[in-house]
């Protein structure tokens, strides 16, 4: 009864690690998502900013007026300012992302090597109790044979007692009582 509690624990314990795995593998793949949809974000933003560096590239030579052109080249700054602090943020999303990455698939290794012990354990467990049950088995069949041997030797000296009383004056004193009549004893 042991030892299928302990099966049924290592069973169930088995089964939780098996559910934290999968979650840690759809956490892993879901980071793996984010960090693909930040690097489109950051190619894109890219982009972008090489747009607007060539929009107000031909801004600054299309304009005549000096007051216009410093305009220009103080809102090409600011422009590319905001964007050298965009793509900083995205970067330091990027490693955040891939740090996160790096300890799921870890955490998802330890646990599979938790895991197959676990599941070693459970086979260990299985095979003890199937040598245990053989072992009751053969136990009861002894104890069977040794309780059939006794009813016998109880009949037999009842009888013999029976048989002296009504025959002989020169009796083997009874030593035991006479055996119970009816259904035989079960072994437990």
């Amino acid at each position: 009864m042991e030892e299928e509690e302990r099966r049924d624990v290592t069973r169930r314990e088995a089964q939780q690690l098996r559910l934290r795995i999968t979650e840690l593998e759809n956490a892993r793949n879901a980071l793996e998502k984010d960090l693909n949809a930040m690097r489109s974000i950051m190619t894109g933003e890219e982009q972008q900013a090489e747009r607007k560096v060539a929009t107000m590239a031909e801004v600054r030579t299309t304009a005549k007026i000096e007051s216009q052109e410093y305009f220009n080249k103080s809102l090409n700054c600011k422009a590319l300012e905001d964007v050298r602090l965009r793509e900083r943020r995205l970067e330091e999303q990027r490693h955040s992302l891939e740090l996160q990455l790096a300890s799921t698939q870890q955490e998802v290794k330890d646990l599979t090597v938790k895991l197959t012990g676990c599941e070693g354990r459970v086979g260990e467990l299985r095979l003890t109790a199937g040598r245990a049950e053989a072992a009751k088995r053969d136990l009861e069949g002894k104890l069977s044979t040794v309780c059939g041997i006794l009813r016998e030797v109880c009949l037999v000296h009842y009888l013999l007692h029976i048989t002296c009383t009504k025959v002989s004056f020169h009796c083997i004193p009874l030593r035991f009582p006479p055996p119970r009549l009816g259904p035989p004893l079960r072994p437990r």
